[in-house]
């Protein structure tokens, strides 16, 4: 494609981005109801100023805030335009035959990718699941409930899934490059991908509804895992893994009876990569629920009940006047999941022994 052509197109993706960024503040700003769920904000009297004892002004932050948590499904379609907008950015490629993986001069970078993306998928699933209550990196079991839930709730695992899949056709429409994501090139693709992901994120964190945020970081994983399924020297996976678990099975299976009849082994690269994707998705989950239990053990000390100024993500802290016995209570709980955290797995393993 002609110079003149791509930055034509790039000014035109930029000026949509623009239309479309100004058309969503026209519609927060100015749509029916702006600003009526920001209430009123009692405050202490500081003694200095005794004709002001309500603030009627809230921040531009609070104001954001209240906006998207109020209009959290269009903060999503929001997102949304710009991952497509992005995407849509992705320059032409001519697509090389595709070279077996065994063959591959970069296998290590090749296999260093997929196993972080896994990483990253693993975390994300996990902050999902613990957070949310749903999974949101693979889909037989939402697959599953949509499908025994037909005609009562079915509608929140038909979301998952259709993201998912809408993920997956972007990839598709605008013909991503799958091997950027592999050779250290840039990918408007992946970077949809994140977007996703953290605009979900802004939402929940913001108190938005749970389910646009699960539909965007379903759609994120769905554009990260068909760009992985689309690499030219093997389908390869960074979100679900029942089909390593088979390719990795057959691939031990085969090394063993190739050693025992003494025949010549076969290359064990698609193994290994098999091998450390799993245990790459399986990392970033433990990762992730250590660290939303950390999380949770910090919070104690900068709650409401201790006087400091943070907001813990448990509900159920007690209230700033809380009695100091309630305090007690609340740290010796606190206390005693951090102990069945630490030992409960050593302790089921030594009874089961007994």
């Amino acid at each position: 494609m002609p110079v003149g052509a791509v930055l034509h197109r790039r000014r035109g993706t930029g000026r949509a981005v623009l239309l479309a960024a100004c058309c969503c503040c026209a519609y927060l700003l100015h749509g029916p109801g702006t600003f009526q769920t920001v209430a009123q904000v009692p405050v202490q009297s500081s003694g200095l100023d005794t004709d002001a004892d309500i603030i009627d002004e809230v921040s531009f932050s609070a104001q954001l805030g209240q906006l998207v948590a109020d209009n959290s499904e269009l903060s999503a379609a929001a997102v949304l335009l710009l991952c497509f907008l992005v995407s849509m950015t992705e320059s032409k490629t001519t697509t090389l035959p595709g070279v077996a993986l065994e063959k591959r001069g970069d296998y290590n970078g090749v296999l260093f990718m997929n196993g972080l993306l896994s990483l990253t998928s693993g975390m994300l699933n996990a902050l999902a699941f613990l957070e949310l209550g749903a999974t949101i990196a693979h889909h037989t079991g939402n697959m599953t409930h949509w499908g025994r839930n037909w005609g009562t709730d079915s509608f929140k695992f038909g979301c998952y899934l259709f993201f998912y899949l809408l993920g997956g056709g972007v990839v598709g429409f605008i013909k991503s490059d799958s091997e950027a994501v592999f050779a250290a090139r840039y990918s408007p693709s992946l970077l949809s991908s994140t977007i996703a992901v953290l605009g979900g994120t802004a939402i929940s964190m913001l108190g938005g509804k749970p389910l646009p945020c699960l539909a965007l970081w379903s759609f994120s994983q769905g554009l990260q895992n068909c760009l992985c399924r689309k690499f030219s020297s093997m389908p390869l996976c960074s979100t679900h893994f029942t089909g390593y678990l088979s390719d990795a099975g057959h691939g031990l299976g085969s090394w063993v009876r190739a050693k025992q009849s003494g025949e010549s082994t076969p290359n064990m690269k698609k193994t290994v990569l098999f091998l450390v994707c799993m245990f790459s998705f399986a990392l970033g989950v433990y990762c992730q629920s250590g660290a939303r239990f950390i999380w949770y053990q910090c919070c104690i000390f900068t709650s409401p009940a201790d006087g400091g100024g943070g907001k813990g993500p448990v509900s159920s802290f007690p209230n700033r006047g809380a009695s100091n016995q309630e305090k007690i209570n609340r740290i010796s709980s606190q206390a005693c999941d951090l102990n069945e955290f630490l030992t409960g797995k050593f302790s089921r393993h030594s009874n089961s022994s007994g």
